[in-house]
C-alpha cells in the first residue's frame, strides 16, 4: 500500500477545471532555474577563457529572471494549481525534464564526440520514448530514475579525486586522519590541500571518518546519502504511484551536472539531505521534528544561520512568539551542546569555526577578482561597486534579516508557499556570496522542490477525490 498522506487542509480544495498552465507553471519555471544553473556549471569548461565572464554574466541574468518570475507565481498561486484533466501531461513533462537533465550530464561527463556518449544518449532517449509511446509514462520515469542513480554511482566511484579541482573531500580525509592520531583537526592548514584553515563544522566531517579509518572510499558515503535522499522523497511523495511529482521537482536537480559533480568532489550530501528533511517537516507542520532537524543542520554548515532566521520568522507567523522561543531554545541548545563537546575534545574554540569563513573569504578576495568558476550576483554586479566585496558577508546578513520580515507576516500563506519562500530567500542570500559554488544553491533548491512537491501532491489527491 502507498504511504498515507496527512489529511488535506481546506485551503487546498480547488477546482480541477483550472488551466494546464496553472498546475505546471511553478515546477516548470523551477526546473528552468535549476537547469540554467546546472548547465552553466556543467559546461563552464567548454567555454573559451576569453568568453567565460560573458557566459556567466548571461547565465546569472537568465537564472535571476527565472527566479523573479518564479517568486511572483509562487506568491500569486495561493496554493491552487490544479491537476489537468489530461492525465498524461504531467508525466510527459516530468519525463522530458528528467531526460533533458540526464542528457546534459551524459554529454558533459562523457565528452561531446565519443561513440560511447552517442550510444548512451541514444539508449536513454530511445528507451524513454519507447516507454512513452506505449503510454507507460510512469515506467519511463522509473527507468530514468534508475539510470540517473546508476550514473551517479558510476561517476562517484570511477572519477579520481583531484585536489586541484576541489579540495573538500581531501580536507575531510586529512581531518579524519588527524582525529585518528589524537590531533586537533579544526583550524589547521593542510599543506598541499588547503591554503586556509579548515573551518568545517563537526557534522560535515565526522560522518566521513569511519570510512576514512576503514580505508573505504569517502564517496561511498555520498552514494549512501544520495540513495537515502531518493528513498525519503520517493516514500514521502509516493513515487510508485505519482512519479511525476518527483519528476517535476527533484529529479531534474539531482540528475544535473551540478549535482553529479558533487558525487565525487563534494561533501554536501549530508547537508542537502538534512535541508530536505527540514523542508518536508515544515511543510507537514511537524514543528518539533523540524526543530530537531534544524539543530543538526546548524552543526553541519554555517550558512544554516540564514535558514534558521527565516524558519524562525515563519514559526512566529504560524505559532506566535512563545512557542517559537521554546523551539529556538531546543535548536540552539543542540548547537551549543554539540559545539561545546567539539571544543572539549579538540580544544578549538567554537567561534573560530566562523572566524575561518572570514579568513577564507579575505584570502579569496585577493585572488578571485572575476567569477570564472562561479555564478553569483556579487561577482558580476556588486563587484562593480568599489569597496563592496570586503563587506559582502555583512550585506548578506542584512539581506537575510530583511527577508525575514515578509516571513513574519506569512501566517496567511499556505504552508507549502512558506517553505518555497524560505528556499527562495536562502538562494537569494547565497547569490551574494563572494565565494559561491554550485552546492550553495543545491540546498535552497531542494527546499523549494520540497514545497512544490507537497503542493502538487495535494492537488493530485484533491483531483482524485473529485473524480471518485
Amino acid at each position: 500500500m502507498p504511504p498515507q498522506s496527512p489529511p488535506l487542509p481546506n485551503d487546498l480544495q480547488c477546482s480541477a477545471a483550472q488551466s494546464h498552465f496553472a498546475w505546471l507553471a511553478l515546477p516548470v519555471l523551477f526546473s528552468l532555474i535549476l537547469l540554467t544553473i546546472a548547465i552553466a556549471y556543467g559546461f563552464q569548461y567548454r567555454v573559451e577563457d576569453a568568453h567565460i565572464t560573458r557566459y556567466f554574466t548571461v547565465a546569472t541574468l537568465i537564472a535571476g529572471a527565472f527566479l523573479a518570475a518564479f517568486t511572483v507565481l509562487a506568491m500569486r498561486s495561493a496554493g491552487r494549481p490544479a491537476l489537468p484533466r489530461a492525465q498524461p501531461h504531467p508525466q510527459a513533462l516530468a519525463t522530458g525534464l528528467t531526460l533533458l537533465s540526464l542528457i546534459c550530464s551524459v554529454y558533459f561527463y562523457s565528452g561531446p564526440a565519443a561513440l560511447p556518449t552517442i550510444v548512451l544518449l541514444a539508449g536513454l532517449t530511445g528507451v524513454s520514448l519507447a516507454l512513452a509511446a506505449i503510454r507507460h509514462l510512469d515506467w519511463a520515469l522509473w527507468f530514468l530514475a534508475a539510470s540517473g542513480t546508476a550514473l551517479f554511482v558510476y561517476l562517484g566511484l570511477a572519477t579520481p579525486i583531484n585536489v586541484d579541482a576541489a579540495n573538500m573531500l581531501p580536507v575531510i580525509a586529512a581531518s579524519c586522519d588527524s582525529i585518528a592520531v589524537g590531533e586537533n583537526p579544526f583550524g589547521r592548514i593542510y599543506p598541499g590541500i588547503s591554503s586556509v584553515m579548515m573551518y568545517y563544522l563537526p557534522l560535515h566531517v565526522l560522518p566521513y571518518c569511519p570510512f576514512e579509518w576503514s580505508g573505504v572510499d569517502l564517496r561511498w558515503l555520498n552514494i549512501i546519502l544520495f540513495v537515502a535522499l531518493m528513498f525519503v522523497i520517493g516514500h514521502r511523495f509516493d513515487f510508485r504511484n505519482r512519479p511525476e511529482i518527483i519528476g517535476l521537482t527533484f529529479l531534474p536537480l539531482l540528475f544535473s551536472p551540478m549535482s553529479f559533480q558533487m558525487s565525487y568532489y563534494g561533501h554536501v550530501w549530508s547537508y542537502w539531505l538534512i535541508a530536505t528533511l527540514l523542508a518536508i517537516a515544515l511543510a507537514d507542520r511537524r514543528y518539533a521534528a523540524a526543530t530537531v532537524i534544524l539543530g543538526f543542520m546548524l552543526l553541519t554548515r554555517q550558512t544554516t544561520l540564514f535558514v534558521a532566521g527565516m524558519v524562525g520568522a515563519a514559526f512566529v507567523a504560524r505559532l506566535g512568539w512563545a512557542p517559537t522561543l521554546r523551539y529556538a531554545a531546543i535548536a540552539g541548545g543542540m548547537f551549543v551542546a554539540g559545539m561545546l563537546l567539539t571544543q572539549v575534545y579538540s580544544g578549538f574554540p567554537a567561534q573560530n569555526f566562523y572566524l575561518g569563513i572570514k579568513v577564507a573569504s579575505q584570502a579569496i578576495q585577493t585572488v578571485a577578482t572575476t567569477p570564472f568558476d562561479q555564478i553569483s550576483l556579487s561577482g558580476r554586479v556588486l563587484e562593480l561597486s568599489a569597496g563592496t566585496r570586503p563587506y559582502m558577508m555583512y550585506i548578506q546578513a542584512g539581506l537575510a534579516g530583511a527577508l525575514c520580515l515578509p516571513l513574519l507576516r506569512s501566517g496567511g500563506l499556505h504552508q507549502w508557499q512558506t517553505v518555497v519562500l524560505v528556499g527562495i530567500g536562502y538562494i537569494v542570500t547565497m547569490s551574494l556570496s563572494v565565494f559561491l559554488h554550485r552546492y550553495f544553491y543545491g540546498s535552497g533548491l531542494l527546499i523549494v522542490a520540497s514545497g512544490l512537491a507537497v503542493a502538487l501532491q495535494g492537488q493530485a489527491e484533491v483531483t482524485g477525490q473529485k473524480r471518485s
